[in-house]
């Protein structure tokens, strides 16, 4: 959903390659907030990284082919800057992302 001027993205890559993510919403005319390789640099008020992170990675393990799962909360800057972003829609938009992943 959008907020503020930026919009919140569950995406699932094809692989692990790094700057896939970047590399193509970049190339759509929407870069990652705060990319200053790919994007624009631009980053929400207080934030002084990217705002990208994985949420769940999955994949079978390569020996057994067992499925693996990590998951991973959101940091805490990036956390305080979409509760900042989205204010009263945090939860809900939050609720949301989760349910896509």
């Amino acid at each position: 959903g959008e907020i503020g001027g930026y919009s919140l993205v569950v995406a699932r890559p094809e692989t692990g390659r790094p700057p896939q993510i970047r590399v193509h919403f970049a190339s759509m005319g929407h870069p990652v907030a705060g990319d200053g390789t790919y994007g624009r640099g631009g980053a929400p008020e207080g934030l002084s990284r990217m705002f990208l992170h994985a949420l769940r990675l999955a994949f079978d393990h390569p020996m057994t082919n067992e499925p693996i799962v990590a998951e991973v909360a959101l940091p805490s800057d990036l956390d305080d800057t979409l509760r900042t972003l989205a204010g009263a829609d945090y939860e809900a938009l939050m609720a949301k992302a989760l349910r896509e992943t």
